[in-house]
């Protein structure tokens, strides 16, 4: 009998399927390590974030133990305080953090300084026989300047000083305007002149400041008063008011202003300029923003 040829399909099938299983496995092999590597990725980056979470647990704690510490001091500052006079200065709230706000409490600050003021009235009156006297100049009868001078009269004569009210109608001129202050700061009964701002259109009020001693500016608006505080001269004439009570408080609340960087909005004479310059005294780099 003869022979019958042999078929190669098996052999096509076994080494078919021998194909398949080796590309499976090299299939399997080569996406095992793409993820064992992104296994080893995520394993670093969880390891990070705790670490991460551990110093800002670290940072926290830190904080909340300055807060504390800064809370015990302020009350211990409160306490001492209120058992004794101490200067307004000396008992601002210590330590806030730079981004922290901080409510200034500039009435109680002003009682400070109106005790103050009325201790000093004592003395000058036991010591010198005299009683300090505040003159307020009003032109006309603008509401507002007629409740501010009236102010000014109440707080005067509430530390002891003596109040001197001067009125003139709304249309005087500019010549009796300043005989009448001339007329003030020739009076040695008289220390201090305020002029209300404003006065009516018709009336030179620079001239009518300008009649004013430096020694009797106690508003400031003084030509030779901004120039004492522009360049720094101790003793000559005094700061515009406003302003002045600004940088009080910033004092009283130990806020440093060297170095910082400080926006003055508006220029007027009697605020945003003087402000500026109170603020290049210490060291601020001043920005004006005007109009």
């Amino acid at each position: 009998m003869a022979d019958r040829p042999v078929s190669k399909l098996p052999w096509l099938l076994v080494a078919a399927s021998m194909l398949l299983v080796a590309l499976i496995l090299y299939l399997l092999f080569v996406g095992y390590l793409p993820a064992k590597q992104r296994a080893a990725g995520l394993e670093a980056e969880l390891k990070d974030l705790y670490k991460r979470e551990a110093e800002l647990q670290t940072k926290l704690a830190q904080q909340d133990q300055r807060h504390a510490l800064r809370e015990r001091q302020n009350a211990a500052l409160a306490r001492s305080c209120g058992a004794s006079k101490t200067s307004s200065a000396s008992c601002a709230p210590r330590g806030t953090e730079r981004r922290m706000a901080m409510l200034m409490d500039g009435r109680a600050l002003g009682q400070r300084m109106l005790d103050a003021c009325a201790e000093k009235v004592k003395v000058i009156v036991a010591a010198r026989g005299t009683r300090p006297c505040l003159a307020t100049v009003l032109v006309g009868d603008d509401p507002a300047s007629v409740t501010y001078t009236r102010m000014k009269r109440t707080r005067s004569e509430a530390v002891g000083m003596r109040s001197l009210k001067v009125e003139l109608a709304a249309a005087s001129t500019t010549e009796e305007v300043v005989a009448r202050v001339a007329a003030l700061a020739a009076d040695p009964t008289v220390h201090g002149i305020l002029v209300q701002h404003p006065v009516p259109r018709h009336v030179d009020e620079r001239r009518v400041f300008e009649t004013v001693p430096s020694a009797k500016d106690v508003d400031g608006l003084t030509l030779t008063s901004f120039g004492g505080v522009s360049f720094g001269l101790p003793g000559v004439g005094y700061g515009s008011c406003t302003p002045e009570g600004i940088v009080r408080l910033l004092d009283a609340y130990q806020v440093e202003l060297s170095g910082r960087r400080a926006v003055v909005i508006g220029r007027s004479p009697i605020l945003g300029k003087p402000m500026a310059m109170m603020l290049l005294a210490r060291d601020a780099t001043v920005t004006i923003c005007h109009s």
